[in-house]
């Protein structure tokens, strides 16, 4: 019986736990949706125990709020609130972040009040007891900023109350440092811009335009490791959209990652299926596999769609140039020049036909020529070394037009 009695009371607590968490997160929701209902005009929905991009379980709805309740005692989804706030004062968004937990314990303290006033039950003072430690310890835990994906992918982020407070915080503290980043980057002072667009980032400001620029400023740094680890930190967050694809393609072409390049590019012309800079890169991913007659192909659907786009010509010449297209190849090129006389590629193909024929000297005239016009053309001092010239690089190049 000595052993037994410990038991039973763990159990019950266990019980208790298990019933409350799912109330408590409720609580915890209408607090916000209350908050929002009065402060705003729009729709309110709530989710409890379910992601909120293919909610399942009892969906309830009440005038402007909706709710979608599953009972999940040990589920990770916890609870979520979704209100539009856009233009709103920041007092406002301020209540209604901190109403969730504030409406938790206010009912905790109400409920531990009237059971001990009352003198209820002892199950009923336990209950009310546990309640209000879970309360405090959520109080804690909710405003204490961390981030959780809540939908089922992991695709869309949505943040905790704690990490929308900082951000409200940092937002209103740091305004002039955003309009810095953006006139830094229209400035094209990349290493500024980056170093900025970073410190922004330490300070968890949760804003996507601030790592498109520090993504944007790595590639132009030609940083690429490093802008991989922010363009997969920034996909993890957000839903990307083609132009983000697009640069995590071109990171990984520059890392000569080819194969995850051209998953991320397929993502990219999911949403864009006809942007002329998407598929010029996987042609070009093709090129660097060798694969020819494929970037042909693509580079075709390019020019038309954008006929005067020389990278285009320079690129598709080279390539029927290894097919052994020689002068088809040949014309190409001199198209390209023709509508754009400082095209690097247009350079860079012609060096690389050169160097095939064993005329180092022309091909690196071309080359030195390619890398005077676009310092960042891909490969360029690779293969200047390999034509014999003097590269100011000593690591290998890895950058073309994004």
């Amino acid at each position: 019986m000595g052993i037994l009695y410990p038991i039973g009371i763990l159990l019950a607590l266990a019980i208790v736990v298990v019933v409350t968490h799912p109330f408590a997160a409720l609580i915890h929701e209408l607090g916000h949706a209350i908050t929002a209902l009065l402060m705003t005009k729009g729709k309110v929905t709530i989710y409890v125990g379910t992601a909120t991009d293919d909610p399942k379980g009892l969906p309830l709805r009440l005038g402007r709020l909706e709710a979608w309740l599953n009972y999940r005692p040990f589920s990770s989804w916890g609870g979520y609130c979704k209100a539009d706030f856009t233009g709103q004062p920041r007092y406002k968004t301020s209540i209604y972040v901190l109403s969730g937990a504030i409406f938790e314990l206010a009912i905790a303290i109400l409920l531990c009040y009237f059971s001990f006033h009352y003198d209820t039950h002892s199950a009923l003072k336990m209950v009310a007891v546990l309640f209000l430690v879970f309360s405090i310890f959520m109080l804690w835990a909710n405003l204490d900023p961390f981030e959780r994906h809540r939908s089922k992918e992991g695709g869309n982020l949505h943040l905790n109350d704690g990490f929308y407070l900082r951000q409200l915080i940092y937002a209103q503290r740091y305004p002039k440092y955003l309009a810095q980043l953006r006139e830094l980057m229209a400035q094209k002072r990349w290493a500024d811009a980056a170093y900025l667009a970073e410190k922004l980032l330490r300070y968890r400001i949760v804003n996507a335009e601030i790592y498109r620029n520090a993504i944007f400023a790595q590639i132009n740094l030609q940083r690429f490791t490093h802008a991989q680890a922010l363009s997969d930190a920034y996909l993890k967050k957000y839903s990307g959209n083609a132009n983000d694809y697009t640069h995590a393609g071109y990171i990984l072409s520059s890392l000569h990652l080819h194969a995850e390049a051209m998953l991320a590019y397929e993502k990219a012309t999911a949403l864009d299926p006809k942007h002329h800079v998407i598929l010029s890169n996987i042609a070009f991913t093709h090129q660097s596999l060798t694969q020819y007659a494929e970037a042909i192909v693509v580079y075709d659907q390019v020019l038309l769609i954008e006929p005067t786009y020389a990278y285009a010509y320079s690129n598709r010449g080279l390539c029927k140039i290894k097919l052994g297209q020689v002068d088809d190849g040949l014309q190409d090129i001199a198209q390209a020049i023709t509508l754009d006389p400082k095209d690097a590629y247009a350079f860079r193909s012609k060096g690389i036909y050169h160097l095939g024929r064993g005329e180092r000297a022309e091909a690196l005239t071309q080359f030195e020529q390619a890398k005077r016009y676009y310092a960042q053309t891909f490969d360029i001092d690779a293969l200047i070394l390999e034509a014999g010239g003097n590269s100011q690089v000593a690591n290998r190049s890895s950058s073309r037009k994004s």
